[in-house]
């Protein structure tokens, strides 16, 4: 199989990274800290990674579009969260929080999406959300709504991309 991991330096992505590899599938790693998967490469030659920040998703859309090749899995794992109160979250760190978790969710599966429909080629999405994403949590606002709307993402695509034999669900883990 061919899968993209995005997030893939984070405990939950370098699990799943970890799964892969045990089944010798052919993957793609993306994320802003390399450090483990650079290790990981050494030892196993079925893995290109792509160096891209989530936090400036827009500079890595270039190396996203040069993919020519449909994906059968591709995983969402990156995520961040804030510890504030309401009150004293900056709007900064509200729109840093929602690019990561949020917005370069849609940019790596709408590239992931256009190649299989391109290739007419089954493809499964999975996002981890988070528990908080379905109940809320206090000072974690941003995080909360984020990961809401992950689980929004993933309701309207699963039903606009059915039709396309691509699957798209999400996980909510908790602590």
């Amino acid at each position: 199989m061919r899968v993209l991991i995005a997030g893939a330096n984070g405990d939950i992505g370098y699990a799943v990274l970890n799964y892969f590899i045990e089944n010798n599938d052919f993957i793609f790693a993306i994320d802003k800290n390399i450090s483990r998967l650079s290790i990981k490469n050494d030892s196993y030659s079925d893995m290109k990674i792509l160096h891209i920040d989530f936090c400036r998703i827009d500079n890595g859309i270039s190396q996203l579009n040069e993919l020519d090749e449909p994906f059968d899995v591709v995983v969402y794992a990156a995520g961040i969260r804030e510890i504030a109160p309401v009150v004293d979250l900056s709007l900064d760190e509200w729109r840093k929080i929602f690019d990561v978790n949020l917005t370069a969710a849609f940019i790596v599966s709408q590239c992931a999406i256009k190649l299989a429909k391109k290739h007419r080629h089954p493809l499964c999405i999975i996002y981890i959300s988070s528990i908080s994403g379905l109940y809320g949590e206090p000072e974690r606002s941003a995080y909360c709504a984020s990961k809401h709307g992950l689980i929004g993402l993933t309701k309207s695509l699963a039903i606009e991309l059915a039709e396309h034999n691509i699957r798209v669900n999400a996980i909510a883990p908790g602590i």
